[in-house]
């Protein structure tokens, strides 16, 4: 199947307002409905994005159009740019405000953290950070921060946990933070050896699709549709069978539904579960009449798979937890060496204007004065990363916070964190405790019948050509 990727979408969307569409029919069509613009997350934004609503921004500060009061908001905070590696531009803000004559509006107060969290990240920062703004802690509750330095950092993790909670947290309200998906993974494997009773999950989302059960069923629909032996063998092994094995699919009725012929699959193979993907699965299966439509289409279904567990303490990377907040946060260093692999083009840019593509070769800076300059400007860059995702890690903090590093090759050494603790850790026992059903006796009395006029609805006659040409726009695009 043909599939495009996010990437693939912004670059298509974008080559075809260049080069092939009458952008400006299209942009003055779009202006006629587009009244107020607010965007989200603006750090994140990319500079191709940017290029694509550019002419929808220009709309709507500079001509009255159907209304006279138009806006255009670009809320975001530059301290946690953290996606520059997929085209994130934090410069964005500036060059859009200067392009536009926007004002800017800070916003000093901090009203997710406790007063020493908030304290602590701002004299981490304050100094490391250009043009950081000191956060104001609106919170009464004190808080509490470790920082400890340690030869062992898997125990040092698991004293952290047991700490919390020997003193009452919800397991539910703790985060562990870490800076690869492996770190993640290990991590888990560690400590729900140690905890047995405790539920620890990794905050990784899986494509219903990719679930084994559900991708069992529809390699087995694909096989018996296609005939294609891969889905066969595929369907055999994700079952536990001999993956040689021949299957008889001559029973199988394709003039049933694609719900149907799920439920034909799951009995003929007893592939009874109480994985709630399976009913997920059935769920959107409902919405596809015929079971071609449902198989040349499963491959774009991107709904996300049913978490195992709804309880438990969390892992998951620092990308992973921005825009997330904790009770109990613990951040852990890299289990292993930093990967020193650099890309292997180094691109700089003057603003959001790209100026040079150099390739990346060893000593090059010693008689390449222009390599040299955009090699300086790189390494700031990747220090201005390091800086702005710790920040997103401490700040995800609302109690507590512990920070696990290494005594030697410790990722936060350049942060000049030295062992501490402040405040002192008190945990409010806030867990809900579930209150059994009391029997209630009560009479049921009658009071009558209230007389009701009906009135027979208008129906509106469906337009069923608009539908379709609605629809099949909407595929085009």
């Amino acid at each position: 199947f043909s599939t495009l990727s996010f990437l693939n979408v912004t670059n298509t969307l974008f080559n075809l307002l260049k080069d092939e569409i009458k952008r400006d029919f299209l942009y003055f069509r779009l202006d006629s409905r587009c009244e107020h613009i607010l965007i989200d997350e603006f750090q994140d934004t990319n500079i191709m994005q940017y290029k694509i609503l550019e002419p929808l921004f220009e709309e709507v500060v500079g001509g009255i159009g159907v209304s006279e009061f138009k806006s255009l908001f670009f809320v975001g905070d530059v301290k946690q740019s953290i996606y520059r590696f997929r085209g994130g531009a934090k410069e964005l803000f500036s060059y859009a405000k200067n392009q536009f004559g926007l004002k800017k509006q800070s916003l000093p107060n901090n009203y997710r953290s406790s007063k020493n969290v908030v304290n602590f990240v701002n004299e981490i920062f304050k100094e490391k950070i250009k043009g950081y703004e000191i956060q104001n802690p609106i919170k009464e509750d004190e808080g509490f921060v470790e920082v400890s330095l340690s030869t062992n950092l898997e125990e040092d993790i698991v004293k952290k946990v047991e700490i919390l909670l020997k003193n009452g947290a919800n397991p539910s309200d703790i985060a562990i933070l870490t800076h690869q998906n492996r770190d993640a993974l290990a991590l888990r494997e560690l400590l729900s050896k140690r905890f047995l009773d405790i539920s620890f999950q990794n905050e990784a989302t899986t494509n219903l699709m990719e679930v084994p059960l559900v991708e069992a069923i529809v390699e087995f629909l694909k096989f018996s549709y296609f005939g294609d032996t891969l889905y066969r063998k595929n369907f055999l092994a994700l079952i536990g069978r001999n993956w040689n094995e021949e299957l008889n699919v001559d029973w199988v009725d394709w003039s049933k539904t694609p719900i149907e012929l799920i439920c034909e699959v799951v009995k003929k193979y007893e592939l009874y579960s109480d994985d709630l993907n399976l009913v997920k699965l059935i769920e959107i299966a409902s919405f596809y009449e015929d079971i071609e439509e449902f198989l040349f289409e499963c491959e774009r279904i991107s709904a996300e798979a049913i978490s195992e567990e709804n309880e438990g303490v969390k892992i998951l990377t620092i990308h992973k937890s921005k825009g997330l907040e904790f009770t109990h946060v613990i951040v852990v260093d890299r289990f292993g060496a930093k990967n020193n692999k650099k890309a292997p083009l180094i691109y700089e840019f003057d603003g959001i204007e790209l100026r040079g593509i150099y390739k990346r070769v060893q000593n090059r800076e010693f008689f390449d004065e222009n390599y040299k300059r955009a090699k300086a400007k790189e390494e700031l860059l990747e220090l201005e990363d390091s800086l702005n995702m710790h920040y997103v890690a401490f700040s995800r903090a609302k109690e507590n916070l512990f920070v696990c590093a290494k005594e030697e090759g410790s990722v936060f050494s350049y942060l000049e964190i030295k062992q501490m603790q402040r405040g002192k850790l008190e945990i409010k026992n806030e867990k809900k405790i579930k209150k059994s059903l009391e029997a209630a006796s009560f009479v049921i009395e009658n009071y009558g019948k209230q007389d009701v006029k009906l009135k027979v609805e208008k129906e509106d006659e469906i337009d069923f050509f608009a539908i379709d040409y609605g629809l099949a726009i909407h595929y085009c695009l």
